[in-house]
């Protein structure tokens, strides 16, 4: 299925200051100097504060609009080290394998997941990410059958996220709740 075939119901819904990136960034683990892929990276709401700590940050949306839109925010803010990419995240991302040290899924996995490409997105992450990388998922949590947030059916448990990334070498490594709605699973890639 192509990505303009895929029905993405909840794209670009989150609103921008549910998820402060002075909580996220430090909840994923994001140190000064790494390369940081934002897979899903909507208008840049944790991609564009992730560059004042990141050595690079690789910003991924399939919407160009968005992308667009990113790229003008980056260069008013004067941050030169983010590169904005329109791509379909199950790939593939026009970047060199093992080119990552972390990965950021903020708000897709249930949408890759109702649309059938969740195990192509982890896989493309799993090539990206360099050994001993780290993707850390965020997603609404599915206890909570409430808005914000899209419907209770489709929301992924950090659980099932960590065996649908197990095949491509990812073992959970932490999972914990994130303010009021979200919850953070890091999952390292082995090798």
């Amino acid at each position: 299925m192509s990505e303009t075939e895929r029905h993405y119901h909840h794209l670009g819904r989150t609103p921008a200051g549910m998820l402060d990136p002075q909580m996220l960034l430090p909840a994923i683990g994001l140190q000064p100097g790494e390369t940081l892929l934002d897979a899903g990276a909507g208008e840049g709401n944790q991609a564009l504060p992730a560059a004042r700590i990141a050595g690079r940050v690789y910003a991924v949306d399939v919407q160009p609009e968005r992308v667009a839109t990113l790229e003008a925010r980056a260069q008013e803010q004067g941050l030169t080290n983010v590169q904005a990419i329109a791509a379909d995240l199950a790939g593939p991302i026009p970047l060199p394998a093992a080119s990552i040290d972390r990965g950021l899924m903020t708000n897709v996995l249930h949408e890759l997941t109702e649309n059938g490409v969740a195990e192509g997105a982890l896989r493309e992450m799993a090539r990206l990410l360099r050994p001993g990388g780290v993707l850390a998922i965020v997603d609404f949590r599915p206890e909570l059958d409430s808005r914000p947030g899209p419907p209770q059916a489709v929301r992924v448990a950090p659980g099932r996220a960590a065996e649908l990334a197990r095949p491509y070498g990812f073992r959970e490594e932490s999972r914990k709740e994130l303010g009021s709605y979200h919850y953070v699973l890091l999952l390292r890639k082995e090798g």
